[in-house]
């Protein structure tokens, strides 16, 4: 399907469930699309049959696909970790594996720093580049520093945009859960 859907690609991915319409009796008239886990979600006015806008779901589901851009492999997200980590701190400490997951909603991601495993949230492959960039060096710096202290902020600190991305990740997590109580 690549990032370009079809009225039929819709009609198929709501009877194998990739795409699921969330009513909501507070949504009068607009509907909004986001990526949530594997799936699409699609949260609709009540009366709203998706049956009667395949055509124009597709348009929506080609247009945010391409905006977000993103849907790397694990093997993406270990191959940047590994370029951040180089340019970021050189020290010889390296992530073994970093991985997509999607039991991870309370967190952006999370590290080991045994086994040098770190674990992003699913939620993330929404997020700007930048932003995804900054939540591995946080985890990246978790392999040195298992606190939050000075000496690890030193090391976020390294990434100029570490303190946007925390911004950012604020405002995003708010969007989320006022999307999820509708």
């Amino acid at each position: 399907m690549g990032n370009s859907f079809t009225a039929q690609d819709v009609a198929r991915m709501l009877e194998t469930g990739e795409l699921n319409i969330k009513h909501s009796a507070r949504r009068k008239k607009t509907v909004t699309l986001k990526r949530s886990g594997g799936r699409w979600e699609l949260a609709a006015p009540v009366h709203y049959d998706p049956r009667n806008d395949l055509g124009q779901i597709a348009q929506l589901l080609t247009r945010v696909s391409a905006k977000s851009g993103r849907e790397s492999s694990d093997e993406d997200l270990l191959s940047r970790a590994r370029e951040l980590n180089t340019t970021y701190f050189n020290d010889g400490i390296e992530p073994e594996s970093v991985k997509w997951v999607e039991n991870q909603n309370s967190r952006w991601a999370s590290c080991s720093t045994v086994t040098h495993s770190i674990r992003v949230s699913h939620r993330l492959q929404a997020v700007p580049e930048w932003v995804l960039d900054a939540v591995l060096i946080h985890e990246l710096a978790h392999l040195r520093e298992s606190d939050h202290g000075p000496r690890f902020r030193e090391l976020t600190d390294r990434y100029a945009r570490s303190r946007d991305a925390d911004i950012f990740l604020e405002g995003f997590s708010r969007g989320i859960d006022y999307g999820s109580n509708e």
